[in-house]
């Protein structure tokens, strides 16, 4: 028995067989954003073999430090929430450029770096209470789902507004809308307990792709190796930096980043066991300034803001227990260049599914259980009213305000103490930015 642990580990300790199947486990859970990350960011402008190279290079070098510095199994990507936020509402509705999107990025990467820096954002994370990480997590699923609908051209907005008028039962039996109930099946399928299989919204994509085809129903761009692929690379551009909807963008990333990665980080390390409880104070540390540093990396290159992503988890399950699961993801994900052709050739209809399928996923159902006893009554309307504003007025940051005006008045109410300043001043900017936006 020795003798077979003896090849079967290094003298460390590590499995690095183990490893490596973790991390392709890791891999395959995460592998459709390489698909839909490209895909979603051409909306904005953006080259997609540019935005198809940022993307896999981004994720690839996160990935990398989160394994090789803070030595944790760990995959960091550009998500989903973010990315749409980037496209649909700072780009689009905002009207900022794809380069100024991406200088915000940086700086809400440079932010979270200084109050992880500061330990101001480690005390943040002990006293952020779970009804705000909920209703954050409500009024991002409700962007993310609208999107999806939009894609698939089930639903329009008008001057930021549901358009109820162009609402018909043609727009549900339509073809965009018959591919997106197809991905959207297909990922559910493969993700029930009968086959569990990790990279289903790969499939959903492919098969929605198919029957976009079958269609006509084609992508208006193309993905190659070329030298396009480097033309996002350092296109920052800070030139609107005092600029209100700059603000907005920024402030937002920052929180998205923040309140949906919290949990994830703190689920990670339950996932983790008695090791990951262990490691959990420092081990967060180092995860918070990877998720900065990624922030930045993802900015200059341009493929959006990156986050850890909660489906590490079953790599961790699959046996990684270390730095090198992460490595070994890394690695894969480079690997994943060869597939630029593929990207090009899949329409942005069949992306939609995949958004109402991670939309849906963010809710955190338990929280929301009335036998936990965690969530007030008010909580629960209050979340839900986040969900709905955010849906109905396709607009992230009023839901987001929203959700921070009501606990900051909460904490008024009770008496705030200084761990609570941080907190409130992040409202009054929110508040002050929107407002600016608004009537300037």
């Amino acid at each position: 028995m020795s003798n077979s642990n003896s090849v079967k580990q290094s003298s460390s300790g590590i499995d690095y067989k183990m490893e490596f199947s973790a991390g392709l486990s890791t891999y395959l859970t995460l592998s459709y954003i390489f698909l839909l990350n490209p895909i979603l960011l051409s909306k904005a402008g953006m080259d997609i073999s540019a935005a198809f190279f940022a993307t896999v290079v981004s994720a690839a070098a996160a990935t990398f430090i989160m394994g090789a510095i803070a030595k944790l199994p760990f995959a960091v990507a550009p998500a989903p929430s973010i990315t749409t936020f980037f496209v649909s509402f700072v780009c689009i509705q905002l009207g900022l450029s794809w380069q100024g999107a991406l200088a915000a990025v940086v700086l809400s990467g440079v932010l979270s770096i200084l109050m992880t820096k500061l330990s101001i954002r480690g005390k943040l994370i002990d006293t952020i209470s779970t009804p705000l990480r909920v209703g954050v997590l409500l009024a991002i699923s409700g962007f993310l789902v609208a999107n999806g609908l939009v894609q698939g051209k089930v639903v329009s907005y008008n001057n930021g507004l549901f358009d109820f008028a162009k609402f018909n039962f043609n727009n549900l039996i339509s073809p965009s809308a018959i591919v997106l109930y197809t991905g959207l099946a297909v990922t559910l399928l493969f993700r029930m307990k009968w086959f569990r299989f990790s990279a289903a919204p790969i499939l959903g994509i492919l098969s929605a792709a198919i029957l976009a085809a079958s269609f006509g129903i084609k992508s208006g761009t193309k993905a190659k190796f070329s030298t396009d692929m480097f033309g996002s690379v350092g296109q920052v551009d800070f030139s609107s930096l005092l600029d209100s909807r700059f603000i907005i963008a920024m402030l937002i990333f920052f929180i998205i980043d923040f309140f949906a990665g919290v949990g994830k980080y703190i689920g990670l390390f339950s996932a983790m066991g008695d090791k990951g409880k262990e490691i959990e104070k420092k081990g967060m540390g180092n995860a918070l300034y990877v998720d900065g540093f990624g922030n930045i990396i993802g900015g200059f290159l341009g493929a959006s803001s990156l986050a850890v992503f909660v489906s590490s988890a079953v790599g961790i399950r699959a046996g990684g227990k270390t730095g090198w699961t992460a490595i070994f993801t890394s690695m894969f994900m480079l690997l994943g260049l060869f597939i630029i052709p593929l990207v090009g050739a899949i329409p942005v209809e069949a992306t939609s599914g995949i958004l109402i399928y991670v939309g849906c996923i963010l809710i955190p159902v338990k929280d929301l259980q009335p036998k936990n006893g965690v969530l007030s009554i008010f909580d629960v309307v209050a979340s839900s009213v986040a969900f709905l504003i955010s849906f109905f007025s396709y607009g992230l940051d009023k839901a987001i305000l929203l959700v921070f005006l009501v606990y900051t008045i909460k904490i008024l109410l009770r008496g705030p103490k200084k761990d609570d300043l941080i907190l409130i001043l992040t409202t009054l900017f929110l508040l002050a930015a929107i407002i600016a936006q608004m009537f300037l």
